[in-house]
């Protein structure tokens, strides 16, 4: 049972993650009254390696993979390989996305 803004659900599909990073309001339909409630959603902060933060710092200095990899003493499939952790961990598509995403999350130093 959880209790948003005093009312109480029965069902447990209503959860929100737990993360000290970042909040947003949503809005959310209670299905058996219909009622529109606010509540708090924790979005999780995706949980990058010390090396994919390396590479990602690197990206974002605009180094290419192959250089990257010459710089960390990397084979460019194993950049590569970091390079495609990142954009799943982040859940975007390309390293734009995961620069912004990262510095939005405080992630990048």
């Amino acid at each position: 049972m959880h209790n948003i803004s005093g009312y109480r659900f029965s069902e447990p599909s209503i959860i929100p993650i737990v993360s000290p990073t970042e909040r947003i309001k949503r809005t959310v339909i209670n299905r058996k009254t219909g009622l529109i409630l606010a509540s708090t959603v924790i979005l999780a902060e995706p949980q990058l390696t010390k090396r994919e933060k390396e590479i990602l710092i690197l990206i974002r200095q605009g180094f290419l993979s192959k250089e990257i990899a010459y710089k960390l003493n990397l084979s460019i499939y194993t950049v590569n390989n970091h390079r495609k952790n990142i954009l799943a961990k982040l859940n975007v598509d390309n390293a734009i996305e995961a620069i912004n995403k990262a510095e939005n999350f405080g992630i990048l130093y």
